[in-house]
């Protein structure tokens, strides 16, 4: 966009003073705007497009082309974020005219913008992750014909529709989808504080159920992860991590947040003494097996973690690698650190102070299938 003040000379008043006005260029279109400001022709500076000094209300009249300058640059700009695409001269002539920008309530602009109210503009891990979720509803809702609807059209029919889409044909899981629906509800009860519609969004429970499939990494997977030689720095320092997830059943962003502080010694050997950060009162008291401490000590007790994302693409790599045919995330070390203490008869009690849970049940919940498989185990050794 280009915006200039000139003189409309054809104008011309009975006192001899001519109009000055604003062209504004967008890709070669123009539309023109009168500042209502009426000078003589020869106290304007063409050279900087301003008022002469000479004129008695100069500062007055220059601070007036400064803030049309600063609104067409606003308007433009609020344009673009909303609608997503640069307006045209006209259309930014109206939009001036107007006084003000009519935000676009198109559901593309109404998640861009409650994207950018719940993080303020901020590139956190949260803002990305809200951004991803808007991108699939999006993309659903484009693949659906969903795209273009009123706002007070998306019903719990077509977010069960989204469900179905997301699921079974984008191939994403039944938890991401809840998440991403989830934000997409958030989004539309957002849109109706503003007054963006009229009738309230009452959503329904979204009757999807994850199946409790644990993965971890057997005894065997374990000991050949530990000892595989990486010809990459990258690999070898996320192996070490994830092992110590193994070791410890830490959560990513505990271990993220481990330091020397939360390692205490005690006459039997190191602890890790550490509250979640998911459950703030929930405190885990770890004792480290010598696995774990000979990975703290080769990297002087500061384990080099890298972004979630990252760490979970080295992951895919690693077992790609060592032919371990499971997808491997920062969590399946956590699953596999459980696992491994309920198949060796530690008491799910035990299992669930470790793991940090507020609630034995939660540990219950979430390992019934191992429980399950052990109970079968221990019977069957009787007869």
């Amino acid at each position: 966009m280009k915006l200039l003040f000139w003189l409309a000379k054809s104008k011309r008043n009975k006192q001899g003073q001519v109009p000055v006005y604003c062209r504004i260029t967008i890709n070669g279109e123009r539309a023109e705007i009168s500042t209502n400001l009426w000078i003589l022709e020869k106290e304007f500076d063409n050279r900087y497009k301003k008022i002469r000094k000479s004129h008695h209300l100069a500062d007055s009249y220059n601070k007036t082309l400064l803030s049309i300058t600063s609104k067409l640059n606003s308007l433009f700009h609020n344009a673009i974020f909303f609608d997503g695409h640069s307006p045209t001269s006209k259309q930014l002539k109206e939009l001036f005219q107007k006084g003000t920008y009519e935000k676009s309530t198109h559901i593309t602009s109404v998640l861009k913008e409650y994207i950018c109210y719940k993080h303020k503009n901020t590139t956190t891990e949260a803002y990305k992750k809200d951004n991803r979720y808007s991108s699939l509803i999006i993309t659903a809702l484009a693949q659906l014909s969903y795209l273009n609807y009123n706002l007070e059209e998306y019903n719990d029919h077509i977010v069960d529709r989204l469900a179905s889409h997301i699921i079974d044909e984008l191939d994403y899981s039944i938890s991401y989808c809840k998440k991403s629906l989830s934000f997409f509800k958030s989004t539309l009860l957002f849109a109706y504080n503003q007054r963006y519609f009229n009738r309230f969004p009452n959503f329904n429970k979204i009757n999807y159920k994850e199946t409790n499939q644990i993965i971890y990494l057997s005894d065997s997977e374990m000991k050949r992860l530990a000892k595989y030689c990486f010809s990459s720095i990258s690999l070898e320092k996320v192996r070490d991590c994830f092992l110590m997830q193994c070791y410890t059943g830490l959560a990513y962003i505990d271990l993220r947040n481990l330091s020397t502080k939360n390692i205490i010694f005690e006459n039997d050997g190191l602890w890790i003494n550490t509250r979640r950060q998911k459950v703030k009162t929930a405190e885990c008291n770890i004792p480290l097996n010598p696995l774990a401490v000979s990975i703290l000590e080769k990297y002087n007790f500061h384990l080099p973690i890298v972004s979630n994302q990252k760490y979970n693409s080295h992951l895919k790599t690693i077992a790609s690698l060592l032919g371990i045919n499971k997808k491997l995330t920062t969590h399946v070390g956590r699953k596999t650190f459980a696992t491994y203490l309920l198949n060796n008869d530690v008491p799910i009690e035990t299992v669930s102070a470790l793991l940090g849970h507020s609630n034995i049940s939660i540990t219950q919940k979430a390992y019934a299938k191992v429980l399950h498989m052990k109970v079968a185990k221990d019977v069957r050794s009787i007869f």
